[in-house]
């Protein structure tokens, strides 16, 4: 993956009290163009993400992960404890816990515009979902994620079709089965 630049950078906290981890997560996420933080212990990690909500936080401790979780922190956070290959293994978890998170944040968006629009073609839209019977109001806005989350996918990999299936999880043969099924629904 090619590294991220800008305003659009990942945005990585490190909360590690091994000074030589600190440095050398730091050094791997840096060079793939990663915007990142560092902290010694839980007390600063909250401070941080409270002052600076990083996109992901990595974290050495159970605790740690607990605290950011129940302190309703809009991060992703990943365990660090759990990966060996440290260069590849961390950079990719902290790739995938940011796209996840910007998907997430992207579908709020999405609802709120829906819920509170004020146009006619969203009013009829939901007027008419209203209408339908709830297994079909339930396909009609599945299809529509669906269709959203790929176009998503697809063009945060730059059109290219094995990543774009890669990141969804998906074989490509699935994922261009999925791009096709929304060509063909009226």
């Amino acid at each position: 993956m090619k590294p991220s630049t800008g305003p659009a950078a990942i945005h990585v906290l490190i909360a590690d009290d091994e000074p030589a981890m600190r440095r050398n997560l730091a050094r791997v996420l840096e060079s793939r163009g990663m915007k990142v933080g560092v902290v010694e212990d839980g007390a600063q990690a909250l401070d941080y993400v409270t002052k600076t909500p990083p996109d992901v936080a990595l974290v050495s401790e159970v605790d740690l992960l607990a605290s950011l979780m129940a302190s309703g922190a809009s991060c992703e956070v990943i365990l660090t404890a759990a990966f060996v290959d440290l260069d590849s293994a961390v950079a990719h978890a902290v790739e995938r816990a940011a796209e996840h998170r910007r998907l997430g944040d992207r579908a709020q968006r999405l609802e709120h515009v829906v819920s509170s629009a004020t146009h006619d073609p969203t009013r009829g839209m939901l007027a008419d979902l209203a209408r339908l019977p709830y297994t079909e109001a339930k396909r009609r806005l599945l299809s529509l994620f669906d269709e959203t989350y790929t176009a998503e996918v697809l063009r945060g990999t730059g059109g290219n079709m094995s990543e774009a299936a890669r990141r969804a999880g998906l074989d490509r043969s699935n994922f261009r089965r999925l791009l096709k099924r929304h060509k063909d629904e009226p």
